[in-house]
């Protein structure tokens, strides 16, 4: 079925024929024009008032950053108590109904949702990246340093994919070197077709299952033996809610940072004059990395409707989803000016790119820190880089937008900028 093939079967009795906007995540448009395509449908929710109904995935579809941020914050009325709303290709189970434990805390509203946050954001804090700051550092170095000499580069599998994996590892007690074995299951995980998504899950919840034991067995100094020796409420916690808090730190490790990584070195790859700019003055790398978190949000997110409401003028009923695409919320024209232009120095900037509310991501500090620290290195150890003659760069759409490729080039044996 394509998004052109709804009936009106598909439609709902309460949604306004006039509501209706048929589209699809994963369909070609997308795939060959992500950003484009997802402003365009924007841009039509907002000509419908803000909000449309998908009769093809079966969810209402939220436009502008305002009702968006309103959104995340209503949790009396959009619950999470489902992986990302459920936006799931067609025919696809949303991940949290198969997995044998709760995604926690993403799947928890309050007052749950307190305790465990309570629990895990010490370990995210500035304090522990200030700890883990030269790691990342050197990490970083080694990883440029690789292919620094090479004149091309694969960025997404030599730093995009290898930092965030390297960190991830350090952080949970896992073995560096299966680093990218752990990249592999996750990528499945979000992109592979049944039974290939099925296995991938195995085996994370296998590898996961083994580290909890030992945790439990041996305590490290380490995030995962802090979460599984742990209590809530002055319990111990449930072997299971740590295994699910692993599983979802598991998929945030390795896909949002990397998808996020990919982004920034794309754009400045298409985009030489901005890449220039922060050669020539390194103190707008900050507001250019938050610049990229605006322009190139990540993830389709969304909610659960958890009971009958009429949200801005628009009846909607218990169970029913809304989603929204963070790419195109951070591209709000009416929020910000010049929307589609990368401006270092924008003065404000209430991007969505880590949610807001109860749930906003507790990995902020750290994506914020790799962010920062690879453009930093990248640009003092390489000379200006673009994408490789006769290439192109392979994005991948969906549920969480990124690239499986970006194929770079520089002048060998040219001095970086610093």
């Amino acid at each position: 079925m394509h998004a052109s093939e709804w009936t009106q079967d598909d439609l709902p009795a309460h949604v306004p024929p006039e509501l209706v906007e048929p589209f699809d995540l994963w369909g070609d448009e997308i795939q060959t024009d992500m950003f484009g395509a997802l402003e365009r449908l924007q841009q039509r929710v907002l000509d419908k008032g803000g909000i449309v109904y998908n009769p093809y995935l079966k969810i209402w579809w939220a436009g502008g950053l305002d009702l968006v941020r309103e959104i995340y914050q209503r949790h009396d009325l959009f619950s999470s108590r489902s992986l990302a709303g459920g936006i799931t290709e067609p025919g696809t189970p949303d991940l949290s109904s198969v997995l044998p434990f709760k995604l926690i805390p993403v799947v928890l509203d309050a007052p749950d949702h307190e305790h465990y946050k309570r629990l895990l954001t010490p370990l995210f804090s500035t304090k522990v990246m200030d700890d883990n700051h030269q790691f990342l550092v050197d990490t970083v170095v080694t990883s440029i340093d690789d292919f620094a000499d090479q004149g091309q580069t694969d960025i997404v599998l030599s730093l995009a994919e290898r930092v965030p994996a390297l960190a991830f590892t350090r952080m949970f007690g896992l073995p560096a070197e299966r680093g990218p074995e752990y990249v592999e299951w996750n990528h499945d995980l979000f992109r592979g077709a049944d039974p290939v998504r099925g296995e991938a899950a195995g085996k994370i919840i296998g590898a996961l299952s083994e580290l909890v034991e030992r945790c439990l067995r041996d305590p490290q100094d380490d995030l995962m033996s802090a979460v599984v020796n742990s209590t809530v409420q002055g319990e111990p916690i449930d072997p299971s809610d740590a295994l699910g808090i692993g599983f979802l730190l598991w998929m945030a490790s390795l896909d949002t940072t990397t998808a996020h990584l990919s982004f920034q070195f794309w754009h400045m790859a298409t985009h030489q004059d901005d890449q220039q700019r922060v050669r020539d003055d390194p103190a707008l790398i900050p507001g250019a990395v938050e610049e990229c978190l605006r322009m190139y949000g990540t993830v389709n997110n969304g909610r659960v409707v958890a009971e009958d409401t009429e949200f801005h003028g628009v009846r909607m009923l218990a169970g029913e989803r809304i989603g929204w695409a963070s790419s195109a919320v951070g591209r709000d024209h009416a929020v910000f000016p010049n929307a589609d232009v990368l401006d270092p120095e924008r003065t404000v900037n209430r991007h969505l790119a880590f949610g807001a509310g109860p749930h906003r991501c507790l990995g902020l500090h750290l994506a914020r820190r790799m962010l920062t620290v690879t453009m930093e290195e990248m640009h003092r150890r390489l000379p200006p880089y673009r994408i490789t003659e006769g290439m192109q760069a392979r994005p991948h759409a969906g549920l969480a937008l990124g690239f499986d490729s970006i194929p770079l080039s520089w002048d060998a044996g040219v001095a970086g900028s610093r």
